[in-house]
């Protein structure tokens, strides 16, 4: 286990890693819908998966959203699936997890970004029958495989 720095507080890391985590879940859900079907993460516009209408600013927050409109889209009162607010609160719950387990490292963001595409490739590999995309997962090699060695080495 990777321990905290001397002195420096963690709790208040953990509670602004776990708002970052939200945050990076409500994007891991464009991510999860896009980059399977082969669409842009970056120009594409939310919008309703059954019916096209572009998403309101104002819904554009899953867990608070799905909430607000009881799990039922504004534009035809149809069904929302509950993954869209789950994956942004299990998003958060693991940034929370992972800087409780890594504490203040300069090897945090690089945790973080290995717990985020675990989450976005493993709603993947469940809603795709374990098709995983080469453009997530082959970034994720030269980003995580340093600070892992770097974890794995010092543990001995």
């Amino acid at each position: 286990m990777l321990p905290p720095s001397a002195g420096l507080p963690l709790v208040p890391l953990v509670v602004l890693t776990s708002l970052l985590g939200a945050a990076v879940g409500s994007f891991l859900n464009v991510v999860i819908w896009c980059v399977p079907r082969g669409e842009s993460v970056v120009r594409a516009r939310s919008a309703c998966p059954r019916c096209g209408t572009p998403i309101a600013v104002r819904d554009g927050i899953p867990a608070v959203s799905w909430v607000l409109l009881r799990g039922r889209g504004r534009c035809r009162a149809e069904p929302i699936r509950s993954r869209y607010p789950l994956v942004q609160l299990g998003t958060g719950l693991a940034f929370a997890a992972v800087t409780a387990w890594a504490g203040w490292s300069a090897s945090l963001p690089a945790w973080l970004y290995l717990a985020a595409i675990s989450i976005a490739l493993a709603v993947i590999d469940v809603d795709t029958t374990q098709r995983l995309p080469d453009a997530i997962v082959f970034p994720s090699y030269p980003v995580v495989t340093p600070p892992t060695q770097w974890a794995t080495s010092a543990s001995r």
